[in-house]
């Protein structure tokens, strides 16, 4: 009798289990944290807000804590930077969630995320999927430059294909409003070239998500001063050591010579490694970086000093078509071959208000494959590897009173 007794109960128990488990697989309750949205595009040193919800909703007697973590990516793995704690507030009845806010300043250029990770009761219960973002690196460029219709080109350097923010400084004598109601503030800067995105309303902060190596050459454009200055974007060339390979640059424009890190295997000749012709600086001993301002066309030679267990040839692009192009007449057709390389030097000995405009030359959104290499007055010179056939068209920036003309490929 016992012994029936207590399979009875022990198949009670099992059936009550049972019969508890869809209720409590009912009951679980299920947390979830929104992936994090950002108030507005993220730049150094500026706050933006990080918003969200999560759920269920806080309540008295589950309050949600959130912790919004700022991570910075540190050779390809992503490091935490900095942690934001809220304890968020009770809902009413009714409300489905609870929304979380913070905000953040960033100080340092790179690549960014945050991510979201909600606690209740000190346990962590969900976490956000991630929201990643550049952070430009700032460029910051005086542009108080002097002169009077002959304005002093100042030269600002930039790395190639880095997002930057480019600040224009703001000369005490830009603050004042033209007379005129219909003519801009005198804050007004412009990017004559490039792709640029203007930020700011008077025209101080400019935008770009990485540009190729060349000169962006940019303009105050309002009285009682006029300025121009160049954005020069340096060559970034990597070398392999041990290929032999040539490695390709482009003429005259800055460029920083990268060998990669020095082994472990053979260090004392890896630490050799230099350029047989002297025009280069060497800038880092580990790894070896060298740097110079600017090539002619040609080949440089580079070998281990020691022995000679490493070598090669870094080719300035060359000896291109050397193409001259009279900017003095209003309209001028240059014609050149196909797929030569080129290039493309602006001659015309302008004076006075005229000066202004021929510093200004470019080719209209960069039509083609050009790259402007050099600026007055060197002279003023644009290169490419070669073109397609067609018509490549040129002008001066400051309008259709200066000059213009086309390059026709054939």
């Amino acid at each position: 009798m016992t012994r029936h007794l207590k399979a009875i109960l022990l198949i009670s128990l099992a059936l009550t289990v049972l019969a508890a488990v869809p209720a409590f697989a009912h009951a679980r309750t299920t947390y979830r944290t929104s992936r994090p949205a950002l108030s507005a595009t993220p730049r150094m040193g500026k706050a933006f807000s990080v918003s969200g919800v999560v759920t269920p909703a806080s309540t008295a007697r589950s309050r949600a804590t959130v912790k919004v973590k700022l991570l910075r990516d540190i050779g390809g793995t992503y490091k935490v930077m900095s942690i934001s704690i809220a304890k968020l507030s009770r809902m009413p009845a009714g409300k489905a969630g609870t929304k979380y806010s913070r905000t953040l300043t960033i100080p340092r250029a790179g690549k960014h995320a945050v991510r979201v990770f909600q606690y209740r009761g000190g346990r962590l219960v969900s976490k956000s999927r991630v929201t990643s973002f550049i952070i430009a690196q700032r460029i910051d460029i005086d542009a108080n430059v002097n002169g009077w219709l002959a304005p002093a080109l100042r030269d600002t350097m930039a790395p190639a294909g880095k997002p930057l923010d480019i600040v224009f400084s703001t000369p005490a004598d830009w603050a004042a409003p033209w007379p005129s109601s219909d003519k801009p503030p005198n804050g007004a800067a412009h990017f004559i070239w490039g792709d640029f995105a203007k930020v700011s309303a008077d025209g101080l902060i400019w935008h770009t998500s990485g540009l190729r190596a060349g000169r962006y050459d940019w303009m105050r454009d309002a009285m009682p001063k006029w300025g121009t200055g160049s954005l020069v974007v340096t060559q970034q060339i990597k070398i392999d050591q041990n290929s032999h390979a040539d490695t390709h640059a482009l003429p005259y424009l800055p460029a920083d010579v990268y060998f990669g890190d020095v082994a472990a295997e053979g260090m004392g000749c890896n630490r050799s490694i230099a350029f047989l012709t002297r025009v280069f600086a060497q800038t880092c001993a580990d790894p070896l970086i060298w740097h110079t301002a600017g090539l002619d066309s040609g080949r440089y030679d580079w070998k281990c000093w020691m022995d000679g267990c490493h070598y090669g040839t870094l080719v300035v692009d060359g000896p291109p078509q050397q193409v001259t192009v009279d900017s003095d007449p209003l309209d001028s057709v240059t014609v050149v071959s196909a797929d030569t390389p080129l290039d493309v030097v602006f001659t015309g000995a302008r004076t006075g208000a005229m000066a202004l405009c021929w510093r200004t030359i470019h080719f209209t959104a960069t039509a083609g494959d050009f790259t402007k290499t050099r600026a007055y007055p060197d002279p003023l010179t644009w290169h490419s590897g070669g073109l397609a056939p067609g018509t490549y068209e040129w002008q001066c920036w400051m309008g259709p009173q200066c000059h213009h003309g086309t390059v026709v490929v054939q």
